[in-house]
């Protein structure tokens, strides 16, 4: 009994060394992915309320930005 109940402490151990080793790896590249300057989006202005979106969501009508399907239906009057 006291055999077996040593190899469980030492397995117990061995899982803690284990996911302490993973936990500081994975926080390392977490880090470094954080520190990266992410992409800049130039913004518009939706022609209908006047909020700034970035471009690549943007729905045109033509030349003219809108937020949403519902904001450029509005405007063009359908």
């Amino acid at each position: 009994m006291g055999q077996l109940l040593k190899i469980l402490i030492i397995a117990i151990a061995i899982s803690v060394v284990l996911l302490a080793l993973r936990k500081m790896l994975t926080g390392r590249r977490g880090k470094s992915e954080e520190a990266q300057t992410p992409a800049v989006q130039s913004m518009t202005k939706c022609a209908h309320c006047g909020t700034f979106l970035p471009e690549s969501q943007a729905l045109f009508d033509g030349e003219k930005p809108y937020c949403n399907e519902e904001h450029r239906r509005l405007a063009s009057g359908k």
